[in-house]
């Protein structure tokens, strides 16, 4: 039985950016998920959580506001069934598709009703600008997902979360918000004119 106490926002995070698409590790080294995919936990509050919290954010930035895509939806939920399976963020970008970009959000509790919202994930990839510089836009780990989230030109979202069952034998319960970006940001060379400052 898993027993840590830790708090429940936020566990992890990370960006997982566009590029080549990899073959599977699991081809290469032989190992495979670690357990079932957890079971669907998006609803519609959630939802609209999620994308008003990203326009929110988006607006300070001059950047358009997204709208939500079925099709872009049914993606994230795959990635955040996917990303489930394995113990903490180890999925990394397995499975993951050229042309569309990503965050993924991680958060664990002994608190088995602590489900985070839409916002939540949302907000904390949002705290990534503090540490961004618009005198020398680019890429860091610790910004990436907060580029994503303002990107200017990206325009379509789709969002999801997945939640492990509540089990009386263990008080360590995960979830996995994961949203999916088109069209992707974080495009090397492109950051100034996609990373704008705050308004105001």
């Amino acid at each position: 039985m898993r027993s840590r106490l830790l708090p429940l926002f936020p566990i992890a995070a990370m960006a997982v950016l566009l590029g080549p698409v990899a073959p599977s590790a699991d081809a290469a080294d032989g190992l495979g998920p670690v357990r079932p995919a957890f079971p669907d936990s998006t609803d519609d509050v959630f939802l609209s959580e999620a994308v008003e919290a990203a326009n929110a954010h988006r607006a300070r930035h001059g950047a358009p506001p997204l709208e939500l895509d079925g099709e872009l939806n049914a993606h994230a939920l795959k990635r955040a069934r996917e990303f489930s399976e394995y113990e903490g963020l180890e999925e990394g970008s397995r499975g993951r598709e050229p042309g569309r970009g990503e965050t993924v959000y991680r958060s664990a509790s002994t608190d088995p009703g602590a489900v985070p919202g839409g916002g939540d994930a949302v907000d904390h990839w949002y705290a990534g600008s503090g540490g961004y510089d618009y005198g020398d836009p680019g890429f860091s780990p610790g910004t990436g997902a907060f580029t994503q989230l303002v990107w200017k030109a990206t325009t379509k979202v789709g969002a999801a979360r997945v939640s492990e069952p509540a089990s009386p034998q263990d008080t360590w319960r995960e979830h996995y918000v994961v949203l999916v970006y088109t069209p992707p940001g974080n495009m090397q060379g492109e950051y100034g004119e996609n990373v704008l400052p705050p308004e105001g």
